[in-house]
């Protein structure tokens, strides 16, 4: 913190914060949208990155690494299967701020998991494919935000994790004067994208090169209490590492573990809206909301995406994915 120099890393550290169990298996669009959805993967249908199309067929199927290796690759070779990134057309719940824009809340959404395709809300998201790698297509981004993601990328940083901190930064510039209920989920990878990059850096080298990012966060956060926003901040590490929670609403002090399913519930009643019916209750040790508890609804299935992605517009996202080394 001394070397970033901000003061939103030093008040963080005295929220409250609990640690949070990761989901099986433990990749990060499995994790981020058991956190957007509060129901397990077993549910919300989301567990692969990948998806294997066999013999021209429209639909695609999941493969376990074992299976694409013994079954994917070998047909590869006869143009018999494609191997493509696999959007999120097949998850059966909605996500939180999908069920906050039913409750009459503007959201605006930048690079979350599981957000590609992007979907009909009132507001705003740009999906981890935008995020990633600065597509632009209607699959990709709605048309409020393409402009922000193409200056972005085509006039900034031409790397992923120094365009997702750009992008971040300038949505919560731009989207901070929402009036009304307003949900703002943001996803920052560049600190998780530069370990992957520099796997055999030393800690300190690897210290060096996180921070321009831990000073985005801190910009980020920092905005974001002063435009009054209570904010939750969500870690999750791939491989190792405890995966936590912590929020400026708590009092300081270490909590109760989480369960990543209690996250939806918990977020949707500090704003004030009704519970999602068959979800975990809101945990409101750390969110501190008082009075009676509230209305239950039914959210219902995730809205109708504006675009389908293409066959190609897979195959590019899973040369992004590749590249980042979220495929191995």
């Amino acid at each position: 913190m001394d070397l970033v120099g901000g003061d939103a890393l030093r008040d963080l550290t005295l929220w409250g914060w609990a640690e949070v169990a990761p989901p099986r298996p433990q990749l990060p669009v499995v994790f981020w949208t058991t956190v957007a959805c509060g129901v397990p993967p077993s549910i919300h249908g989301i567990t692969v990155l990948e998806e294997v199309r066999l013999f021209g067929m429209e639909e695609g199927m999941p493969l376990s690494r074992v299976g694409q290796l013994a079954v994917a690759t070998p047909l590869q070779w006869l143009g018999g299967a494609r191997v493509l990134a696999r959007p999120a057309t097949v998850r059966r719940r909605a996500t939180v701020w999908e069920m906050a824009s039913r409750a009459g809340a503007t959201v605006t959404v930048g690079g979350w998991w599981g957000s590609w395709p992007v979907r009909r809300v009132v507001g705003e998201i740009a999906s981890e494919r935008a995020w990633l790698g600065g597509d632009c297509s209607p699959d990709a981004v709605t048309p409020g935000l393409a402009a922000l993601v193409e200056a972005t990328w085509r006039g900034g940083p031409a790397n992923a994790a120094a365009a997702s901190d750009a992008l971040a930064v300038r949505l919560v510039e731009t989207a901070g004067g929402a009036e009304g209920a307003h949900l703002l989920a943001l996803s920052l990878p560049a600190l998780d994208i530069e370990r992957r990059s520099a796997a055999a850096a030393t800690p300190f080298a690897l210290v060096q090169r996180q921070l321009p990012h831990l000073s985005a966060l801190d910009t980020v956060v920092a905005e974001l209490r002063s435009r009054g926003y209570s904010v939750w901040l969500v870690g999750a590490p791939w491989h190792g590492g405890t995966a936590f929670v912590a929020s400026s609403a708590a009092p300081p002090g270490r909590w109760e573990p989480l369960a990543a399913e209690e996250l939806a519930s918990t977020v949707l009643d500090q704003m004030g809206l009704p519970w999602p019916l068959g979800l975990p209750p809101p945990r409101r040790d750390l969110s501190r909301v008082a009075g009676a508890t509230g209305v239950v609804q039914a959210y219902g299935p995730p809205p109708p995406p504006l675009a389908a992605p293409s066959a190609r517009s897979q195959q590019v996202q899973r040369d992004v994915l590749r590249n980042l080394g979220y495929l191995q």
